[in-house]
């Protein structure tokens, strides 16, 4: 009897250090709690829907992670990106706030990093964020934290007539981006099965926004060889630093100059 007691405590006890072992080796890490969900958003310009709109979701969960802790992995602290835009103490000082080993910021303060690294530094948060630049975000060959929004019936990747659209995306921190001029419109957290996002172009939330002066927005956007094209360029004071210059980076695409002037 004593033999099968002892026996019993024992087989128990492996048992339990098996288990225990188990989800020791299992530990949830921030990865693995990213989900996959289907986004939908309906897209307005002062109220009213915008039709066959291209816009994309860029998820910068990972940036937004690094930027609120301070912790950056030695790949990104090492990579060309960085050394480059870093200054003598070795940290990054984007819109008056300080990016770097240690630094802790708030939810307003990291999101307000990411928005002005996205138009200012955007190769700087792409490495931060651990994804790669890609060609170009309406390329074939975008970034890998960026997915196309499709018309709901899964057609055009493009809004439909009431300015809907969706996409399946990760989950976490998402920047809203209209494929237009390739500015952040919305950030927001992606949750799983959440509704309808509303978002509105006009919205005075916008940090940076890029609009053409001499052209309708029912008009094709589009211009001929040559052919002059004014524009508009209107910049939040927030992302203003009184004391370090804020370098913007229009990005066109080929055989488009920028003037700067």
């Amino acid at each position: 009897m004593y033999k099968k007691v002892t026996f019993l405590v024992t087989l128990i006890g492996v048992m339990g250090l098996l288990l225990f072992t188990f989800y020791e080796g299992h530990t949830v890490s921030a990865s693995d709690k990213t989900l996959t969900t289907n986004l939908s958003i309906k897209v307005t310009s002062s109220g009213d829907p915008i039709q066959n709109g291209a816009f994309l979701a860029g998820n910068y969960q990972t940036a937004y992670e690094a930027i609120m802790s301070g912790k950056f992995s030695s790949q990104v602290t090492n990579s060309s990106a960085w050394r480059e835009s870093q200054n003598t103490e070795h940290v990054i000082v984007v819109a008056g706030l300080t990016v770097g080993e240690g630094n802790k910021h708030t939810d307003s303060e990291a999101q307000t990093i990411i928005s002005t690294l996205f138009s200012t530094n955007f190769t700087l948060l792409q490495s931060i964020n651990e994804t790669n630049n890609g060609t170009d975000i309406m390329s074939f060959n975008p970034p890998s934290n960026f997915v196309r929004f499709q018309a709901p019936n899964g057609g055009n990747v493009t809004t439909d007539l009431k300015g809907r659209a969706s996409a399946k995306v990760n989950t976490g921190l998402t920047a809203i981006v209209d494929g237009s001029s390739k500015g952040i419109i919305k950030l927001i957290t992606v949750t799983p099965d959440m509704g309808e996002v509303k978002v509105d172009t006009n919205s005075l939330g916008i940090s940076l926004s890029f609009a053409s002066g001499n052209s309708k927005s029912s008009q094709p956007r589009t211009v001929e060889l040559n052919q002059e094209l004014h524009y508009t360029l209107k910049v939040s004071k927030k992302m203003l630093n009184p004391t370090t210059p804020t370098k913007i980076d229009l990005r066109p695409d080929a055989n488009i100059v920028i003037d700067e002037t």
